[in-house]
Formats: C-alpha cells, sequence, structure tokens
C-alpha cells in the first residue's frame, strides 16, 4: 500500500549508517564492562591471597607449572571505568544523532507516500460529506412529512448520529472538514 524508500536514498543510508554506529558503540561498551567485572574479580581475589599464596603462584610461573599471570590492578580497572564513562556519552549522543537521523528519514518517507495519503483523506471527506448529507435529507424529510400533517411516522430515523450534519458546527462531520481545511487542503 505504501511506497518505500529506494535503497540507495541518502536518508535511509544515513539513518542505516547511524544506527551501525550506535551498535557497534553499545557492544564495545558491553565488552569494556564484561572486561572491568573480570579485572575486579580477578582483583579482589588477588587481594585475597596472602604472601604464601602470592609467593606459590610465582613459583609455579617460574617453573611453568601455572601460567604467569599479571595481577590487575586499581589503576588498570579506574581506565576501564573511564572508557566506559566516554562510551556512554558516544552512546548518548549518537542516539540524539539516530532520532533526528529517523526525523529526515520519517520525513522523506511521509513526502514520498503524500499522494496516497491525499487520495485517502479525499475518500474519507467524500464518504464522511455523504453521510452527513444523508442524515441531513433524512432531517428534511421527516419534517416535510411532519408539516405535511403525519403525526406518527412509521419509518425509523437511520441517520448516523454520531456523523451529524456540516450545519452543525459542533458535529464530526464539520470538525473533519475544518481540520481537512487546516491540515491537508489539498483533500478537498
Amino acid at each position: 500500500m505504501i511506497k518505500l524508500l529506494d535503497g540507495k536514498h541518502p536518508a535511509l543510508l544515513a539513518l542505516h549508517a547511524g544506527e551501525e554506529k550506535l551498535q557497534a558503540l553499545v557492544a564495545e561498551r558491553v565488552d569494556k564492562e564484561a572486561q572491568r567485572d573480570r579485572e575486579t574479580e580477578r582483583y579482589l581475589t588477588a587481594r585475597r591471597m596472602n604472601q604464601g599464596e602470592r609467593l606459590d603462584a610465582e613459583v609455579d610461573a617460574m617453573l611453568e607449572i601455572a601460567p604467569a599471570q599479571q595481577l590487575p590492578n586499581a589503576q588498570s580497572i579506574e581506565e576501564l571505568e573511564h572508557d566506559i564513562k566516554v562510551l556512554t556519552v558516544a552512546i548518548e549522543r549518537q542516539t540524539g544523532i539516530v532520532d533526528a537521523l529517523r526525523g529526515k528519514y520519517s520525513v522523506a518517507l511521509c513526502e514520498l507516500n503524500r499522494g496516497g495519503y491525499i487520495a485517502i483523506a479525499k475518500k474519507l471527506s467524500s464518504g464522511i460529506q455523504e453521510v452527513a448529507e444523508a442524515n441531513e435529507t433524512e432531517i428534511r424529510f421527516f419534517e416535510e412529512l411532519k408539516d405535511a400533517g403525519c403525526w406518527s411516522i412509521i419509518f425509523r430515523a437511520m441517520r448516523v448520529y454520531a456523523i451529524g450534519v456540516e450545519s452543525d458546527p459542533s458535529s464530526l462531520a464539520a470538525r473533519h472538514r475544518r481540520e481537512l481545511q487546516t491540515y491537508v487542503p489539498e483533500a478537498l
């Protein structure tokens, strides 16, 4: 029913590039957070080791019984925390950029589909106007029967009260017409 933007449309390409960059930043932050969590765990484990356990670990590494492990320090954890903060700010900014790109994409997509929207608005306008006119015709019909002396009308009123008549400024028909004049005058 709607038309889609060409895969090479600048708004679509910019949006995809912006979203990819945002995803990459989020993935990088997740990796840094996992690295920080591992380093923090290793740091806390090393801090709980007594001098004998540290000595055993160094001897095991020297004799190649166990691989040498460089113990993490608080500074490396602080550097990871800093990297995470930088990535968080970058993600917030990139999210704003992506939101703006989504807005541009949406405008381009809506402009491409303006003709279809106007056709729908015209159809709605025509239908509501037709119902409003039929409602007025029925009202006049019943009034003419009464004016002709008919005291008991055997017909059931079938008008659509929700639509109303255009002569009533508070009716849906009149309100709809005003909105069309304001927002989609091409549909009138």
